[in-house]
């Protein structure tokens, strides 16, 4: 880090906002594979045919697509860290 910070707390936050930066990169990458496997989940709970949308079944079973997932644990890590 370039900035010299005297309060502990603020280079917590600053760590905190990294990992979440490096885990959303890394999961970013595999995001279609991640993708793919939530929606085939959703096929096999819901008894579905492997060809149908599998975004009524995201829906109706109340899940979140990856990419929403991954924001919302970010935001929720972030506003429970103080």
């Amino acid at each position: 880090m370039s900035l010299l910070v005297t309060d502990n707390r603020l280079v917590n936050v600053n760590i905190s906002v990294q990992q979440c930066t490096v885990i959303q990169f890394f999961l970013m990458m595999n995001y279609f594979k991640l993708q793919r496997a939530q929606n085939n989940l959703a096929r096999v709970v819901c008894q579905c045919r492997g060809r149908s949308d599998a975004r009524p079944l995201l829906r109706s079973l109340h899940w979140l697509p990856i990419r929403q997932r991954i924001e919302y644990k970010i935001a929720l890590v972030t506003y429970n860290w103080h």
